[in-house]
């Protein structure tokens, strides 16, 4: 009986755990035109694209996870992005002028 209860306890703390786990970040492509940039924060003001499925054109400022993306990027420029999502927090990770 102790035997079968330890086993029972075991499963259902391997099913708990499995439950707690984050989930797995979505990757959105980006377009639209650079608003603003801010280096020192790390941040991109985008004039951004529909996102068919997911969201309407808008203007959203994201944070980049590394600030080097930001180089040579001015105020007008059309840009892609790969833009990760994960339980309602935004991140640029890639970034390519068009």
């Amino acid at each position: 009986m102790l035997q079968h209860l330890k086993k029972a306890i075991v499963a259902a703390l391997v099913l708990l755990s499995a439950s707690c786990q984050p989930p797995a970040a979505r990757v959105l492509d980006v377009k639209g035109k650079v608003i603003a940039v801010d280096p020192a924060l790390k941040t991109l003001e985008l004039n951004q694209e529909a996102i068919p499925g997911y969201m309407e054109a808008m203007i959203m400022t994201y944070p980049v996870l590394d600030a080097k993306l930001l180089q040579g990027l001015k105020v007008g420029d059309s840009v892609h992005c790969k833009v990760q999502v994960r339980t309602g927090t935004f991140a640029i990770t890639s970034l390519e002028k068009l």
